[in-house]
Protein backbone atom coordinates (compact mmCIF):
# COMPACT_ATOMS: atom_id res chain seq x y z
CA UNK A 1 0.00 0.00 0.00
CA UNK A 2 1.38 3.59 -1.25
CA UNK A 3 -0.04 6.54 0.16
CA UNK A 4 -0.69 9.54 -2.26
CA UNK A 5 0.55 11.94 0.37
CA UNK A 6 4.02 13.65 -0.13
CA UNK A 7 6.20 14.44 3.40
CA UNK A 8 9.36 16.64 3.51
CA UNK A 9 11.96 15.15 6.03
CA UNK A 10 12.35 18.66 8.60
CA UNK A 11 16.08 17.90 8.90
CA UNK A 12 16.35 19.05 4.72
CA UNK A 13 17.10 22.68 5.58
CA UNK A 14 17.15 24.96 2.47
CA UNK A 15 14.62 26.84 0.45
CA UNK A 16 11.62 26.11 -0.86
CA UNK A 17 11.27 22.04 -0.92
CA UNK A 18 11.37 21.13 -4.85
CA UNK A 19 8.67 18.47 -5.14
CA UNK A 20 5.83 20.34 -6.05
CA UNK A 21 7.76 22.23 -8.75
CA UNK A 22 7.20 21.46 -12.47
CA UNK A 23 9.98 18.87 -14.42
CA UNK A 24 10.32 21.72 -16.77
CA UNK A 25 11.71 24.04 -13.84
CA UNK A 26 15.30 21.36 -14.01
CA UNK A 27 17.46 23.55 -16.23
CA UNK A 28 20.78 23.89 -15.51
CA UNK A 29 23.46 21.00 -17.21
CA UNK A 30 26.26 18.81 -15.98
CA UNK A 31 29.39 21.43 -14.94
CA UNK A 32 31.98 19.08 -15.53
CA UNK A 33 35.33 20.75 -14.19
CA UNK A 34 33.20 19.95 -10.69
CA UNK A 35 33.77 16.52 -10.88
CA UNK A 36 36.77 16.50 -12.44
CA UNK A 37 38.30 18.51 -9.46
CA UNK A 38 36.31 16.14 -7.66
CA UNK A 39 37.85 12.62 -8.98
CA UNK A 40 41.40 14.75 -8.48
CA UNK A 41 40.24 15.21 -4.95
CA UNK A 42 39.54 12.03 -4.00
CA UNK A 43 41.58 9.48 -6.13
CA UNK A 44 44.89 11.70 -5.22
CA UNK A 45 45.85 10.55 -8.48
CA UNK A 46 45.24 9.08 -12.00
CA UNK A 47 41.88 8.54 -12.34
CA UNK A 48 39.22 7.23 -15.02
CA UNK A 49 35.60 8.84 -15.24
CA UNK A 50 32.53 6.66 -15.23
CA UNK A 51 29.26 8.25 -15.36
CA UNK A 52 25.92 6.27 -14.90
CA UNK A 53 21.73 6.86 -14.61
CA UNK A 54 20.06 5.43 -12.41
CA UNK A 55 15.88 5.54 -11.62
CA UNK A 56 13.13 3.71 -10.00
CA UNK A 57 9.71 3.94 -9.09
CA UNK A 58 10.87 4.15 -5.31
CA UNK A 59 14.04 4.44 -3.42
CA UNK A 60 14.92 3.88 0.21
CA UNK A 61 18.80 4.99 1.75
CA UNK A 62 17.61 5.07 5.72
CA UNK A 63 18.59 8.02 7.28
CA UNK A 64 20.54 6.45 10.43
CA UNK A 65 18.88 9.42 12.46
CA UNK A 66 15.74 8.54 11.89
CA UNK A 67 13.08 6.68 14.30
CA UNK A 68 13.39 2.99 13.68
CA UNK A 69 9.57 2.35 13.87
CA UNK A 70 9.05 4.56 11.13
CA UNK A 71 12.42 4.99 9.14
CA UNK A 72 12.92 7.83 6.63
CA UNK A 73 15.27 7.96 3.76
CA UNK A 74 18.43 10.31 2.48
CA UNK A 75 17.08 12.92 -0.24
CA UNK A 76 20.14 10.69 -2.04
CA UNK A 77 22.24 7.88 -2.29
CA UNK A 78 24.61 7.25 0.19
CA UNK A 79 28.03 6.31 -1.11
CA UNK A 80 28.06 2.94 0.40
CA UNK A 81 24.75 2.26 -1.90
CA UNK A 82 26.63 3.40 -5.28
CA UNK A 83 29.24 1.28 -4.30
CA UNK A 84 27.53 -1.76 -4.13
CA UNK A 85 25.78 -0.86 -7.53
CA UNK A 86 28.98 -1.07 -9.41
CA UNK A 87 30.37 -4.05 -7.58
CA UNK A 88 27.01 -5.61 -8.69
CA UNK A 89 27.48 -4.72 -11.87
CA UNK A 90 31.54 -5.66 -12.14
CA UNK A 91 31.70 -7.79 -9.45
CA UNK A 92 35.03 -9.57 -10.41
CA UNK A 93 36.96 -6.88 -12.02
CA UNK A 94 40.44 -5.81 -10.02
CA UNK A 95 40.14 -1.81 -9.84
CA UNK A 96 38.84 0.84 -7.10
CA UNK A 97 36.20 3.15 -7.65
CA UNK A 98 35.33 5.97 -5.76
CA UNK A 99 31.23 7.54 -5.70
CA UNK A 100 32.18 11.31 -6.33
CA UNK A 101 28.51 12.78 -5.95
CA UNK A 102 25.41 12.69 -7.66
CA UNK A 103 22.99 15.04 -9.45
CA UNK A 104 19.26 15.21 -9.09
CA UNK A 105 17.55 14.48 -12.97
CA UNK A 106 14.00 14.42 -11.25
CA UNK A 107 12.20 16.49 -8.92
CA UNK A 108 12.91 15.36 -5.06
CA UNK A 109 9.79 14.08 -4.11
CA UNK A 110 8.73 11.50 -0.84
CA UNK A 111 6.05 9.30 -0.49
CA UNK A 112 4.65 6.82 2.26
CA UNK A 113 5.51 3.26 1.72
CA UNK A 114 3.63 0.38 3.61
CA UNK A 115 4.63 -3.58 4.26
CA UNK A 116 3.80 -6.19 6.49
CA UNK A 117 6.64 -7.70 7.99
CA UNK A 118 8.19 -10.89 6.50
CA UNK A 119 10.00 -12.62 8.53
CA UNK A 120 8.37 -15.17 10.25
CA UNK A 121 10.15 -15.06 13.32
CA UNK A 122 9.39 -11.23 13.92
CA UNK A 123 6.08 -11.79 13.22
CA UNK A 124 5.75 -14.41 16.21
CA UNK A 125 7.26 -11.86 18.39
CA UNK A 126 4.10 -9.26 17.50
CA UNK A 127 1.53 -11.77 17.51
CA UNK A 128 3.07 -12.59 20.82
CA UNK A 129 2.99 -8.90 22.17
CA UNK A 130 -0.33 -8.04 19.95
CA UNK A 131 1.03 -5.18 17.99
CA UNK A 132 1.13 -4.88 14.51
CA UNK A 133 3.60 -6.03 12.04
CA UNK A 134 2.82 -3.25 9.63
CA UNK A 135 6.01 -0.69 9.31
CA UNK A 136 5.80 2.47 7.64
CA UNK A 137 8.59 4.38 5.46
CA UNK A 138 9.43 7.31 4.14
CA UNK A 139 10.85 6.61 0.83
CA UNK A 140 11.89 8.42 -2.14
CA UNK A 141 9.06 8.68 -4.94
CA UNK A 142 10.45 8.45 -8.61
CA UNK A 143 14.41 8.90 -7.86
CA UNK A 144 16.55 9.75 -10.87
CA UNK A 145 20.09 10.10 -10.72
CA UNK A 146 22.76 11.39 -12.21
CA UNK A 147 26.27 9.46 -10.67
CA UNK A 148 29.58 9.83 -10.82
CA UNK A 149 32.57 7.36 -10.03
CA UNK A 150 36.20 7.48 -10.16
CA UNK A 151 37.69 4.18 -11.06
CA UNK A 152 41.35 4.48 -9.73
CA UNK A 153 44.20 2.78 -11.06
CA UNK A 154 47.92 2.69 -12.27
CA UNK A 155 47.30 0.81 -15.33
CA UNK A 156 45.49 2.65 -17.54
CA UNK A 157 44.77 0.03 -19.35
CA UNK A 158 43.08 -2.36 -17.20
CA UNK A 159 41.14 1.02 -16.10
CA UNK A 160 39.68 1.38 -19.46
CA UNK A 161 38.71 -2.39 -19.77
CA UNK A 162 37.23 -1.88 -16.09
CA UNK A 163 34.85 1.01 -18.03
CA UNK A 164 34.54 -1.24 -21.05
CA UNK A 165 33.70 -3.74 -19.34
CA UNK A 166 30.65 -2.04 -17.05
CA UNK A 167 29.45 -0.46 -20.23
CA UNK A 168 28.60 -4.10 -21.79
CA UNK A 169 26.86 -4.82 -18.66
CA UNK A 170 24.53 -1.75 -18.93
CA UNK A 171 24.01 -2.23 -22.49
CA UNK A 172 23.19 -6.00 -22.82
CA UNK A 173 21.30 -5.72 -18.76
CA UNK A 174 22.96 -9.12 -18.58
CA UNK A 175 24.15 -8.37 -14.38
CA UNK A 176 22.75 -9.33 -10.91
CA UNK A 177 20.14 -7.55 -9.75
CA UNK A 178 20.12 -4.12 -8.98
CA UNK A 179 18.05 -1.93 -6.46
CA UNK A 180 17.66 1.26 -5.12
CA UNK A 181 18.15 1.46 -1.87
CA UNK A 182 16.11 -1.96 -0.44
CA UNK A 183 14.98 -4.48 -2.00
CA UNK A 184 11.72 -3.84 -2.88
CA UNK A 185 12.80 -1.15 -4.99
CA UNK A 186 14.03 -2.45 -8.04
CA UNK A 187 16.19 -0.14 -9.91
CA UNK A 188 17.29 0.75 -13.37
CA UNK A 189 20.26 1.54 -14.90
CA UNK A 190 21.32 3.42 -18.58
CA UNK A 191 24.20 5.48 -20.24
CA UNK A 192 23.77 9.46 -19.32
CA UNK A 193 22.47 11.73 -21.25
CA UNK A 194 24.90 14.85 -20.95
CA UNK A 195 21.28 16.96 -22.27
CA UNK A 196 19.46 15.80 -19.64
CA UNK A 197 19.51 18.41 -17.47
CA UNK A 198 19.98 18.90 -13.97
CA UNK A 199 17.09 20.43 -11.64
CA UNK A 200 18.56 23.31 -10.21
CA UNK A 201 16.11 24.19 -7.76
CA UNK A 202 16.95 21.50 -5.12
CA UNK A 203 18.71 22.89 -2.41
CA UNK A 204 19.53 21.29 1.30
CA UNK A 205 21.89 20.69 3.45
CA UNK A 206 22.46 17.88 6.02
CA UNK A 207 23.96 18.20 9.47
CA UNK A 208 25.46 14.29 8.62
CA UNK A 209 24.69 11.39 6.41
CA UNK A 210 25.63 7.62 6.36
CA UNK A 211 28.88 7.13 4.36
CA UNK A 212 28.62 3.39 4.53
CA UNK A 213 28.42 0.40 7.05
CA UNK A 214 31.81 -1.11 7.80
CA UNK A 215 32.27 -4.85 9.00
CA UNK A 216 36.20 -4.68 10.01
CA UNK A 217 36.04 -3.26 12.18
CA UNK A 218 32.82 -3.07 12.45
CA UNK A 219 30.64 0.42 12.67
CA UNK A 220 29.61 2.70 10.13
CA UNK A 221 31.23 6.06 8.25
CA UNK A 222 29.23 8.99 8.34
CA UNK A 223 29.64 12.79 6.35
CA UNK A 224 29.41 15.51 8.16
CA UNK A 225 27.41 18.89 6.43
CA UNK A 226 26.52 17.61 2.99
CA UNK A 227 25.39 20.72 0.91
CA UNK A 228 23.19 19.84 -2.17
CA UNK A 229 23.59 22.94 -4.52
CA UNK A 230 21.57 23.57 -7.48
CA UNK A 231 20.80 20.10 -7.66
CA UNK A 232 24.69 18.48 -7.18
CA UNK A 233 25.41 16.39 -4.12
CA UNK A 234 28.79 16.21 -3.96
CA UNK A 235 29.99 13.67 -1.39
CA UNK A 236 33.06 15.50 1.42
CA UNK A 237 36.42 13.97 1.53
CA UNK A 238 36.49 13.62 4.80
CA UNK A 239 34.22 11.36 7.36
CA UNK A 240 34.23 10.17 10.82
CA UNK A 241 34.42 6.68 11.37
CA UNK A 242 32.21 5.07 14.41
CA UNK A 243 32.55 1.76 15.96
CA UNK A 244 29.64 -0.35 16.91
CA UNK A 245 29.56 -0.70 20.32
CA UNK A 246 30.06 -4.58 21.25
CA UNK A 247 27.18 -6.21 23.38
CA UNK A 248 28.55 -8.01 26.76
Amino acid sequence: MIATEHYTPPRIRGNEHPNRRARKNCLIKTDKPLWNQQAARMTGGRHSALTLTISAQMGMFTDISSQPSSPVSYPAPTFGALTNILRHLAPHLKTNWVPLGVEFLAPLSFTKFAFNLSSTGRKTVHEKEHTSSMFHHTVLENPRFRVYFAITNDDPQLAAATIQKIQQKVRSGNHRSLFMGGRDFPLHVEFSNPEEPTCEEINFQLASMLRQITYQPPGIEVFSDVTCENGVLVFPRTFQAIPTQQEN
